[in-house]
């Protein structure tokens, strides 16, 4: 079996995934570079996987790789509220 092309949320019992080429009704969010922000996004998740690529490799490696869905966001998360409601 091929692997299947788009993202997927990384929060541990999240099932969401957006494939390439579907329309979708989620946003799916990079991890942040930032290192302190970037660790709480981590926890949040609660996957140990993630603990170890964290160690590893750091935010940089996260932030191009990983992605969390628009489902574990409220509006008061962003800085710019507007952000939430994209698809």
């Amino acid at each position: 079996m091929g692997k299947i092309s788009g993202s997927h949320c990384l929060v541990l019992g999240c099932r969401n995934r957006q494939l390439l080429n579907q329309a979708n009704i989620r946003s799916y969010f990079r991890f942040p570079r930032d290192a302190d922000l970037c660790k709480k996004w981590v926890d949040f998740c609660n996957r140990p996987e993630l603990y170890k690529k964290y160690d590893e490799n750091g935010p940089e490696y996260l932030y191009k790789s990983s992605r969390i869905c628009s489902d574990h966001f409220q509006p008061a998360d962003f800085n710019n509220p507007n952000l939430f409601s994209q698809g």
